[in-house]
């Protein structure tokens, strides 16, 4: 994964200790920095510094090389039969389109949302927000993520969500995540009718 080797060749530079499977999968997160600090016992500032060479290298070449979570293209298949995909990111809505594209799965996403250059506050929850304005009514969307930090911000939208943690199990249970959706979908289906 490029994540992985990504955090291998800042290590290497800064001549950090090899890691082993288990502490490198803890780079495989949002917060490189916060993992950093974490494996390496290391301060912020230090961090900061393995975070610029982390991005040199995964910027360049290992966001290509991040491999699919198992079940994930059969869950993505199966969810557009029946629902308006869209991406949410930490990443610049740019270079995701690029990751995309170049697996070959951009068509299967109505949006990409991520950051913006000519957006003022780029945190987390401002990407949301302009996705969701980009999107169907609040109602109508479930935000699926395995980062609590992204099921927060979607609570906070009160956008309705499902957390599925992909690092405990390596693959993805589309009969979970199906089985959800369909709670939801029938909770909506109950909310409507009350109301009538």
């Amino acid at each position: 994964m490029g994540m992985k080797k990504a955090a291998q060749i800042a290590g290497s530079v800064m001549d950090y200790k090899p890691l082993d499977e288990i502490d490198l999968e803890k780079f495989c997160s949002p917060s490189i920095i916060k993992s950093a600090m974490e494996v390496y016992n290391i301060k912020e500032i230090e961090a900061k510094v393995f975070f610029k060479w982390y991005g040199d290298y995964f910027n360049r070449i290992g966001k290509y090389e991040n491999e699919y979570y198992k079940g994930a293209l059969e869950l993505l298949n199966d969810l557009k039969k029946d629902y308006d995909i869209s991406v949410f990111t930490g990443l610049y809505s740019l270079q995701a389109r690029q990751i995309l594209r170049k697996k070959d799965i951009l068509k299967d996403f109505e949006l990409v949302g991520g950051k913006e250059k000519d957006r003022e506050n780029n945190d987390k929850y401002h990407i949301l927000e302009a996705l969701v304005k980009n999107l169907k009514t609040k109602d109508e969307i479930v935000f699926i993520s395995s980062d609590m930090e992204d099921i927060k911000v979607a609570s906070e939208l009160l956008l309705n969500n499902i957390y599925y943690d992909f690092s405990e199990n390596k693959e993805i249970n589309v009969d979970f995540i199906r089985n959800k959706l369909e709670q939801i979908k029938w909770k909506l289906i109950r909310m409507i009718k009350i109301k009538i």
